[in-house]
C-alpha cells in the first residue's frame, strides 16, 4: 500500500536537457547556435541555479514548429534601426516646424519693410538682408 501511495504522490517532473544535450538532440547544431535560439527567443529556457536548462517539451515544440519562433523578440539590431528611424522622424518634424517659423518670421519682416517707414523698415530689411547673404533665404 504504501508503494502506492508514493507512486501517487511522485510528482511528474519533466525531463531538462543542458545546451550540449539539447543541440545534439537537435541533429548536432552547435552549442553556439543553442545559446542564439536562446537569446532570440526561438527557445525558451529553465534556469535551475545558475545553470541554463531546455525542457524535452521545448525541443519538440521547435521541431513542430520547424525552428520558427511567433514570439521571438527583436533583435538588438532591430531595436537599434528602430530608434534610429524614431529619432531621424523627430529631427526632421522639428526640422520642419522650425523651417514654418522662420517663413512666418521671413513674412512678418516683409511686411514691416513695406508697410512701416522709419527705423522698423530699416530693421526689417536689415535682417533680411543678413539673411540672405548669409543663404538662409
Amino acid at each position: 500500500m504504501s508503494d502506492a501511495r508514493n507512486a501517487q504522490r511522485e510528482i511528474a517532473v519533466e525531463a531538462l536537457l543542458s545546451v550540449e544535450e539539447a543541440a545534439r538532440r537537435l541533429g548536432g547544431l552547435s552549442k553556439y547556435t543553442i545559446h542564439a535560439w536562446l537569446s532570440s527567443g526561438k527557445l525558451r529556457r529553465t534556469k535551475v541555479g545558475s545553470r541554463t536548462m531546455i525542457r524535452e517539451s521545448e525541443l519538440q515544440r521547435v521541431i513542430e514548429d520547424g525552428g520558427k519562433s511567433p514570439a521571438a523578440r527583436q533583435s538588438k539590431w532591430q531595436d537599434k534601426e528602430k530608434k534610429a528611424w524614431d529619432a531621424k522622424t523627430a529631427f526632421d518634424a522639428e526640422r520642419d516646424r522650425r523651417a514654418a517659423c522662420f517663413d512666418e518670421l521671413v513674412k512678418a519682416l516683409e511686411w514691416i519693410a513695406d508697410n512701416f517707414g522709419g527705423m522698423a523698415a530699416g530693421v526689417a530689411r536689415t535682417a533680411l538682408a543678413r539673411a540672405k547673404k548669409e543663404g538662409a533665404l
